[in-house]
């Protein structure tokens, strides 16, 4: 193969691989992701927050932004629902799942409080 086809085959190559990164990030900025605990009737609420502790109102414009910590009880949140409660703010509704991480998880605080 002589120098000429090589550079033009190295520039397709270069120039397939950059489209298809390009396109990668694309769908994966654009696609929101959803989980089953927050599923299409919570009416506006959003989980949030870099570990997912946060229950916002994305119809207000409430930030998800956090700080990057993990706490152990953080783990817990994927067990809740994040949506509006009866008081119209949005906040995570607790289940048996949800209440059973926390004590597991915050053996302290349950102490504290009993």
């Amino acid at each position: 193969m002589n120098k000429q086809k090589r550079q033009n085959l190295f520039l397709i190559t270069l120039v397939t691989v950059f489209l298809i990164i390009i396109s990668t990030l694309i769908i994966f900025t654009l696609k929101k992701p959803t989980s089953p605990n927050n599923a299409q009737n919570n009416n506006g609420c959003i989980k949030g927050g870099c570990s997912g502790q946060l229950c916002v109102d994305e119809q207000a414009g409430e930030s998800g932004i956090s700080t990057c910590e993990w706490r152990d009880e953080y783990e817990c949140y994927k067990y809740a629902v994040c949506e509006r409660q009866k008081n119209g703010k949005c906040a995570f509704t607790p289940n048996t799942q949800f209440q059973q991480c926390l004590n597991k998880n915050l053996p302290a605080l349950k102490k504290s409080i009993n």
